[in-house]
């Protein structure tokens, strides 16, 4: 019988039970639910390759899309591969577009970032998107002999790998005011408030192996409370790639604080698995109980050698559904090794360029209300049955 059925049956016989018993007291039971794919956390994407567009006083670039749900953006994000060259001030920009879709009109929401580095330059923005509605975001400077290198995916056609999973022919790249194009799509990010995204990811997939008995890898993430409430964290779901030779040795995951402690652990047999990419789930010995807007690690390692038997998948694939459903981090989240499989204190190595696909599966933390109705419950039920061995010894 199905877990969700057997609990419908549980409660109904013992409801009924109590009816018989006790007349119009009901005493309900409640049993937690089994653990669903309720939330997605951890961003999951590659950062591009080394090719960029170039931002300099004479050379705006610019990106569109349509706004596939009514959101308030509160933040840009733009990734350039190569370190810009006179620390230009950026302006960064949501426009409106005329016909062609190209940027028209005054920014309806700016703001600057001064890039003198690598990776993700932020900026906060603050304006509420209409859905079905085409925006761009635009990137220029006025820092005189200064240059911004915009990273760019090598997409040679319109990418369909957006966030929502829909071909978007408004999914484009231009400069100046020239017409825009479907090729080689700009890296960003643009953040709502709900931390749900729009922006345009690199989409190549790949594997990092566990490789030894002794590495441990991992992901830093923070975790976002979904709309649903639930921050009761019961199992974890891992993209791994399993060889033609599985392992023969279990993986542990263990769910690290912010400062390296151990919450919880969890541990899978793969040695019977089948070849190939998949979605594993990992029951951990005991729930645990997730904080909005922390960080947390999860490290994975097997408890001997693996060679190269299996790898945790990371950056994304076309219509992956985690892929499209997930909250983009920026640089709050990226992989993370260890040298170690048992001290975590120590600073991880850490990856910006990547990021591991998982999953947290989650429950409702029950109420103390609920805690006192299953307390009722069982005291109800132990009396019962104290009752009926009364009766038999009568």
């Amino acid at each position: 019988m199905p877990p969700s059925l057997l609990v419908a049956a549980s409660q109904f016989q013992f409801s009924s039970c109590l009816r018989r018993k006790l007349g119009r007291l009901l005493v309900p039971l409640v049993l937690a639910a089994s653990p669903g794919m309720a939330a997605v956390t951890g961003n999951l994407y590659d950062l591009g390759n080394g090719n960029s567009a170039v931002v300099s006083p004479v050379n705006a670039q610019w990106v569109t899309f349509t706004a596939m749900e009514d959101g308030t953006v509160t933040e840009a994000q733009i990734n350039n591969s190569t370190a810009p060259t006179g620390s230009p001030t950026l302006e960064v920009g949501l426009y409106a577009v005329d016909a062609l879709g190209v940027p028209t009109g005054s920014a309806l929401s700016s703001g600057t970032v001064t890039a003198s580095a690598t990776g993700w330059q932020t900026t906060a923005l603050n304006y509420s998107l209409v859905k079905g509605t085409v925006y761009a975001l635009r990137v220029s400077t006025t820092t005189v002999g200064a240059s911004f290198p915009w990273r760019l995916n090598f997409a040679s056609a319109t990418n369909n790998v957006q966030p929502s999973g829909a071909v978007d022919t408004h999914w484009m790249r231009g400069f100046n005011n020239g017409a825009p194009s479907n090729g080689s799509q700009n890296v960003w990010i643009l953040k709502t408030g709900t931390n749900q995204a729009i922006g345009q990811p690199y989409t190549v997939a790949s594997n990092q192996n566990l490789g030894s008995n002794t590495l441990t890898i991992g992901e830093r993430f923070r975790f976002d409370l979904p709309s649903t409430g639930e921050n009761l964290l019961t199992s974890v779901s891992l993209k791994l790639n399993v060889s033609a030779t599985p392992p023969a040795n279990p993986l542990t995951i263990k769910l690290l604080d912010k400062n390296g402690l151990v919450l919880t652990t969890g541990s899978i047999d793969l040695s019977t698995a089948a070849a190939g990419v998949a979605y594993f789930n990992v029951g951990l010995a005991a729930a645990q109980e997730l904080t909005a807007g922390e960080f947390y690690y999860l490290a994975l390692y097997s408890n001997g050698s693996v060679s190269n038997s299996v790898a945790w998948s990371y950056a994304s694939t076309t219509n992956d559904p985690l892929y499209q459903s997930a909250t983009y981090q920026g640089v709050d989240a990226y992989a993370v090794s260890w040298g170690s499989q048992t001290n975590y204190s120590t600073a991880p190595s850490t990856d910006l360029s990547r990021d591991y696909f998982f999953q947290l599966n989650l429950d409702a933390v029950p109420e103390p209300s609920t805690w006192a109705l299953v307390g009722l419950g069982l005291i109800a039920w132990m009396g019962m049955v104290r009752n009926q061995r009364f009766q038999k010894r009568k």
